[in-house]
């Protein structure tokens, strides 16, 4: 049982290092910032910002901190919505849900770019209910 719960752990953080790489990469792109210009301004190499976006390699506290700052946004910018990807710690039934990179990149690209912040929260309101009510409906 420890073991299932150890691996479950890893299986979260991964998805955790994967969705605040994906939504690096897709507020980079959104301003067309190159990896290798965002990798100058925080010191790494474009080669480590892959890393970084692809989840491969977990992004520090103070590189993320560095990374928010470049691309003007906070640094809890990075997690919102993973609380959806993840499964409850507490029912430890679920598998951890695999995000196709391109749907949520496109997703977010669309979402961030309605100008009228309260267009877009209802927006992010309505996919949130629409994703939960998927979750509830009975299994034939």
């Amino acid at each position: 049982m420890h073991l299932m719960t150890t691996n479950h752990k890893v299986a979260q953080q991964i998805s955790v290092d994967k969705f605040v790489g994906g939504t690096i990469r897709a507020r980079r792109r959104q301003l067309k910032i190159t990896q290798s210009e965002l990798g100058k301004s925080v010191g790494v190499t474009f080669q480590q910002i892959q890393k970084y976006e692809k989840g491969a390699n977990r992004v520090g506290a103070g590189r993320l901190f560095h990374i928010a700052s470049t691309l003007s946004v906070p640094v809890e910018f990075f997690f919102e919505g993973v609380e959806e990807i993840l499964p409850e710690v507490e029912t430890n039934h679920r598998e951890v849900a695999r995000v196709d990179d391109e749907a949520r990149e496109t997703l977010f690209l669309s979402l961030y770019s309605i100008l009228d912040p309260k267009i877009s929260w209802k927006i992010r309101g309505l996919v949130k209910a629409l994703s939960q009510s998927h979750e509830q409906r009975p299994q034939l």
